[in-house]
């Protein structure tokens, strides 16, 4: 990761770094041993509407350097 914030960085571009952690569940109450699949595809709809809505560049990488995905604003 190290070499991919260098790089960034050599372009003169700024780098933040974050981290976003969306929880499954909508309150309090709900407690899942197994998480039922019409909650794992909801929030899979919530994470993909945040990704492609954000007017900032959003990449996600294997830790690596590979890039898995990137927003359309990254393009």
């Amino acid at each position: 990761m190290t070499w991919v914030i260098t790089a960034f960085a050599a372009l003169g571009t700024q780098v933040h770094i974050t981290e976003m952690d969306m929880s499954l569940y909508n309150n309090d109450n709900d407690n899942y041993e197994t998480v039922p699949e019409d909650v794992l595809v909801a929030q899979g709809y919530r994470y993909k509407e945040l990704f492609e809505s954000v007017s900032d560049v959003v990449f996600i990488n294997d830790g690596q350097g590979l890039f898995l995905e990137v927003n359309d604003v990254a393009c």
